[in-house]
């Protein structure tokens, strides 16, 4: 059961250095000044996020010692939660 919270946040911790790296590459270029803004745009800051907020919250609850149901509707609730706030944290940063 650990492993199934595990993987998706060690999968989103690497994804989102890679992302960091890939940012802060495109943003040092010489291409356009709009690199940067453009790649925090898309689905992937919510596929992350999501990710990691599923490992997190599922971890947390498995390890409370909480049912096996209970477990999986925190990880749901996680993964949901923290791509809401990345979503708006996004959105205001946007504009």
């Amino acid at each position: 059961m650990t492993a199934l919270f595990g993987v998706p946040l060690l999968a989103g911790a690497i994804a989102l250095v890679a992302r960091l790296v890939v940012v802060a590459f495109r943003s040092t270029g010489k291409g356009d000044e709009d690199d940067g803004a453009s790649t925090a745009r898309g689905p992937w800051p919510l596929a992350i996020s999501a990710m990691i907020g599923f490992g997190m919250a599922g971890l947390s609850s498995l390890y409370g010692g909480w049912p096996t149901w209970a477990t999986l509707l925190a990880a749901v609730a996680g993964a949901a939660g923290l791509a809401s706030v990345t979503r708006w944290l996004s959105r205001t940063s946007e504009g």
